[in-house]
């Protein structure tokens, strides 16, 4: 029992500290991260401009070395090779939010629609043979909540790209 309360007292005696400990954990690592070209391994999709043409190329990498760029074509095709010399803008893709918003979109769409719907047939008084009939706005109201927050979710979507130096 005492030592229970003696680690009950120690938590709650260190928990101000630990967003502190944290915030500088997160500065030391990114003054860390900020040293060193982020990491890029064989299969990465990097994607970069060459040098006096206006197309972008990407693709899955093959292989980064000091002095070129090999991108993998396919599967059974001999791989492209590019100088670092003739190429600017060197990024690899890190990841996406469009499946997230997509998620919270529809269901804070659906949410919001469907809740307000309910609210609005609930408050409506009605005196007739077909006034469960109103009750069916919630589901048509609730599934265009959703896709239209679907819609939303996928227009405030974006990439990361880091670039590679």
């Amino acid at each position: 029992m005492k030592f229970a309360v003696v680690l009950a007292a120690t938590v709650l005696l260190m928990s101000p500290l630990a967003p502190q400990i944290a915030t500088c954990q997160q500065q030391d690592s990114a003054s860390k991260a900020a040293d060193y070209p982020p990491l890029v391994g064989s299969g990465s999709i990097v994607r970069f401009l060459v040098r006096g043409d206006r197309h972008v190329y990407s693709g899955p990498l093959s292989r980064l070395t000091s002095d070129s760029v090999i991108l993998e074509k396919c599967f059974r095709c001999s791989p492209n090779s590019y100088a670092r010399e003739e190429i600017s803008d060197l990024e690899v893709y890190r990841g996406s939010s469009y499946g997230r918003n997509m998620l919270f979109g529809f269901l804070g769409g659906a949410v919001i629609a469907g809740g307000l719907t309910a609210l609005i047939v609930g408050s409506q008084s009605c005196n007739g043979d077909l006034c469960g009939l109103r009750y069916m706005a919630i589901p048509f109201a609730t599934l265009g909540g959703g896709v239209t927050g679907l819609l939303i979710g996928i227009a405030r979507g974006s990439e990361t790209w880091d670039p590679i130096r």
